[in-house]
């Protein structure tokens, strides 16, 4: 889908296009973000198929978004996300922090897991 911004034109990117992205450059960390709940099914199938394949949570407005897909697909490379300047900062927070999952889940995606990404 094409749409048009003061005559410029911008791409509105499907989950499903971003496969064949995932897949070529396998040895590339790619971290897609925006996703909202209506892309849960087709970012759970990247996830379960890729080694480099990361989600943030910042924009799926679901407060159990970190438990939905930690219980489907772990927490290895699910990322805690703020959605500044869309949002409140401490949102993306609390939605992992009030989330029903274990202490060590919460952990990895407020901290580990972006660690283990950048390299810190």
């Amino acid at each position: 889908m094409m749409r048009l911004t003061r005559k410029i034109p911008y791409g509105s990117t499907s989950i499903r296009s971003l496969r064949k992205l995932v897949e070529r450059y396998g040895n590339a960390k790619i971290v897609a973000t925006g996703l909202n709940y209506k892309e849960r099914l087709d970012s759970l199938r990247l996830l379960r198929k890729s080694e480099n394949f990361y989600i943030e949570l910042s924009m799926d407005c679901g407060v159990e978004a970190a438990r939905w897909y930690t219980e489907r697909a772990g927490s290895e490379m699910i990322l805690m996300g703020t959605g500044f300047s869309l949002f409140y900062p401490m949102i993306g927070v609390a939605k992992v922090l009030k989330a029903r999952i274990s202490d060590e889940d919460r952990v990895k995606i407020l901290h580990e897991n972006a660690a283990r990404l950048f390299g810190l």
